[in-house]
């Protein structure tokens, strides 16, 4: 007889999903997810709506120990096409962006390490602007800062709208 563990885990693996992705489509971290399948803890009845609904099964498959199962074809959604086309623009915008950064921080070393005051390059000595390298440092930071927040925001809102798609689903069975 199967544990309630055990068959989540042959779902899993049948569907070629990791507790990662699992965890983060129904909104858990991948510990509750290890756990479950250890049966050091069983999932909520929330939990295992959830389940049910990602892996196309029968809330009896869980508690019928006669219960036998296969999945459905995993064919990709647009959803999901669309979901992986955005995370591509977003890594490419993250890259230009890199790149930019790096550009930036040449150019001003380059300006902030200028000729001496006579306007004359010589081998010995160059005057160093400071406060450039210091007003590139905090742009840069900010930057970076910047664009963690709004990667962030972008995940938050993933999961809130995949917990949301997930709750209309079960509300219309």
């Amino acid at each position: 007889m199967e544990s309630i563990g055990e068959k989540i885990y042959n779902l899993r693996k049948q569907k070629s999903v990791s507790q990662e992705k699992l965890a983060e489509k129904l909104g858990v971290s991948r510990q509750t997810v290890s756990k479950w399948e250890t049966n050091a803890m069983q999932p909520s009845m929330e939990n295992l709506k959830y389940l049910c609904e990602f892996f196309g099964v029968e809330s009896a498959y869980f508690f019928d120990e006669n219960e036998a199962i296969t999945l459905p074809d995993t064919a990709v959604t647009e959803k999901e096409t669309t979901s992986k086309t955005i995370n591509i623009l977003i890594t490419v915008a993250g890259l230009v962006l890199l790149a930019l950064c790096i550009i930036a921080c040449g150019i001003a070393a380059y300006v902030t390490i200028s000729p001496n005051e006579s306007g004359v390059w010589t081998s010995t000595s160059h005057s160093v602007d400071y406060a450039g390298i210091i007003f590139l440092a905090v742009g840069i930071v900010a930057l970076a800062v910047f664009i963690t927040f709004v990667t962030l925001i972008i995940i938050k809102r993933k999961k809130r709208a995949k917990r949301t798609n997930c709750k209309q689903k079960i509300a219309k069975r």
